[in-house]
């Protein structure tokens, strides 16, 4: 038996008998009248053209876990093939006789408790002349002939008191940062 339209049709009126409701489905033909282009609706309505649209402002939430200026927006850089340079960080704690010999100190060995941040960057068969480096407080950025550097920090830092040291013979950049503590979280 052939399952098609019209035969479902006639099996619904031989057990339901006739009513005076014309069925939904009288008005398909044996092939299938369902695509992709049907799906949501038919056709949109547009706008003729010249017309006026109000823009929606999109307005903060106050369920929003961080507000827009609080978000580390590192912009996607261009594609660029030089490799990025081997990088260490590590944190600094400055200490006196007092901390190492008495413990007088509320310092801790964790690195909540560190004032600087020392990024060493290895650069091989690179000249001083020819390293850029740009630090703001959540990025470092170095650019250099055979090497490039965008590095998001772990911790916001005072940009404007970092120094930078560079040493010929082991072709190494150290740059020390100061951690910018009003921005650590108790």
């Amino acid at each position: 038996m052939d399952f098609n339209p019209s035969n479902i049709e006639a099996l619904k009126d031989l057990l339901c008998g006739d009513e005076d409701e014309q069925s939904p489905y009288s008005n398909f033909s044996s092939g299938s009248a369902l695509n992709p282009g049907v799906i949501g609706g038919g056709q949109k309505e547009m706008a003729p053209p010249n017309a006026k649209i109000e823009a929606k402002v999109n307005r903060p939430s106050k369920n929003d876990i961080w507000q827009a200026e609080e978000v580390n927006n590192v912009q996607a850089e261009k594609s660029d093939d030089r490799p990025e340079p081997e990088y260490e960080i590590l944190y600094q704690q400055r200490v006196g006789t007092e901390d190492v010999y008495l413990g007088l100190s509320d310092l801790d060995t964790s690195s909540r408790q560190c004032q600087d941040l020392i990024l060493k960057i290895k650069l091989p068969n690179t000249r001083f002349k020819d390293i850029g480096l740009d630090v703001d407080p959540q990025t470092v950025r170095l650019q250099a002939p055979n090497y490039k550097l965008t590095l998001p920090l772990p911790h916001a830092v005072l940009d404007k008191q970092g120094s930078a040291k560079w040493e010929t013979n082991k072709d190494l950049l150290t740059v020390n940062l100061p951690i910018d503590k009003n921005d650590i979280p108790l």
